[in-house]
């Protein structure tokens, strides 16, 4: 008789110590609450980390540019072969076209020295475009033996995917862009863009493509369902890194880059886009 009253005080001593189904489902509705509170908090953590990757990234273009216009009597990077007076779709040799890769960049890489600056961290899909030895029939060209021996053993005219633009003109307005002016004949440097994330050319507004982007310009455009419209990138949240004729860089939004009161007329002094 004492040993059943034993037994039963010790299994009575272990139900008390399990979870009743209520518990349980208390605890489980803490766990999700405390998911939905979380998760939200590590994606923009994340994504706070790639928008400094690509602050980095753009710093240093900026820097490399400034460094490449200190070579040059204080004139900017051409925008790409055609800005230099080459005929279009000419072949590499041409002398003409000067065997220029990499678009504006090709010229300024031997201040940056890597290719890895081009590649923002929320547009991993244009990776491959910035490979040297890339060559499509479509957009590439490549280099006579003498100017892959002169840009590093380059093959090929590359830079068609990259994820930031150079705001180099190409458009309808005089004082648009900034490819081939010196510093002196830009009235606002620290109001001009410079270089900027790039959202890519358009089939459709709905419909953004890497390989149209062509990694060479930026630019406002009155007609935002046209082709060649490239604006900045707004990847992140609405938004992108920027750095300005002066040297110093900052987060933009898209929307505010390309409204009507950012238009390039000679008159608007306040356009990013308007050397004037």
């Amino acid at each position: 008789m004492q040993s059943s009253i034993k037994h039963s005080h010790y299994l009575t001593k272990i139900q008390s110590k399990a979870f009743t189904l209520i518990e349980l489902l208390v605890v489980i509705a803490i766990i999700a609450i405390l998911a939905a509170i979380l998760f939200p908090v590590f994606a923009q953590a994340k994504m706070a980390a790639k928008q400094a990757a690509s602050m980095s990234n753009i710093k240093q273009l900026a820097t490399g540019s400034m460094l490449y216009v200190n070579d040059t009597d204080d004139v900017f990077m051409p925008r790409d072969r055609d800005d230099q007076l080459c005929p279009p779709y000419a072949e590499a040799d041409d002398a003409a076209c000067g065997e220029m890769p990499g678009k504006w960049y090709g010229v300024m890489h031997p201040y940056v020295k890597t290719l890895q600056v081009l590649n923002s961290p929320a547009q991993t899909d244009r990776n491959f475009w910035t490979d040297p030895n890339f060559n499509t029939v479509y957009f590439t060209h490549k280099l006579s033996a003498s100017a892959s021996a002169r840009w590093y053993g380059w093959q090929y005219d590359w830079g068609w995917g990259m994820s930031y633009g150079y705001n180099g003109g190409a458009g309808a307005y005089a004082g648009e862009g900034v490819n081939r002016r010196a510093t002196t004949a830009i009235a606002r440097p620290a109001d001009v863009l410079l270089i900027a994330g790039s959202q890519g050319s358009y089939d459709t507004p709905q419909s953004p493509h890497a390989w149209a982007n062509c990694g060479m310009v930026i630019r406002w455009d009155s007609n935002k369902d046209s082709w060649g419209y490239t604006p900045t990138s707004a990847v992140h949240n609405g938004g992108t890194p920027a750095t300005f004729v002066d040297g110093h860089a900052k987060y933009i939004k898209q929307k505010w880059a390309h409204s009507n009161a950012m238009e390039p007329l000679d008159t608007n002094t306040n356009s990013i886009w308007n050397i004037k």
